[in-house]
């Protein structure tokens, strides 16, 4: 039992590190999933979409839905200040972080609209998010597409 307290607390510890940061500022969008505020690029928590250079197929064939993702979300942030909460860092030293326009998170958005996926091995938050988008069609949902981190995977060198 006391293990179990233990590592639930190091757990919780991990996923609010001491020393996160709160970031304001009008966001450059590097991809779906990644965007630059105040010179910090920001992985955004819970969400994985297309890489830009990720076609998917519909019933009018490929697509470059991962360019579309991009332009999907500087369309929805359209040069509007974000405030991000940062939850950790990711192994490039990205920051990590669940990030807002007013009372809008951007992740549920971009999940929400089929642009980006629930990223499971993270977090659970957006499922229900991906689970609207996925039966109403919307974005990437709307014909077949290789999920982001299969796709990443299978083009890293051996």
């Amino acid at each position: 039992m006391r293990n179990a307290v233990l590592l639930a607390s190091l757990g919780l510890a991990l996923s609010h590190p001491a020393s996160a940061e709160t970031l304001v500022g009008v966001p450059v969008v590097i991809d779906g999933d990644t965007i630059e505020v105040a010179n910090k690029r920001i992985r955004l928590f819970g969400i994985d979409a297309p890489e830009k250079r990720q076609f998917c197929l519909s019933e009018q064939g490929d697509w470059p839905c991962g360019q579309v993702a991009t332009r999907e979300l500087t369309q929805h942030l359209s040069g509007r200040a974000v405030v991000c909460s940062e939850h950790g860092r990711d192994r490039y030293k990205r920051v990590i972080a669940t990030c807002e326009i007013g009372a809008d998170d951007v992740g549920a958005w971009m999940v929400g609209h089929g642009w980006a996926l629930a990223y499971r091995h993270y977090s659970l938050a957006y499922l229900p998010q991906e689970e609207r988008a996925k039966a109403n069609g919307f974005g990437i949902w709307n014909g077949a597409f290789t999920n982001p981190w299969d796709w990443r995977k299978a083009r890293k060198r051996p």
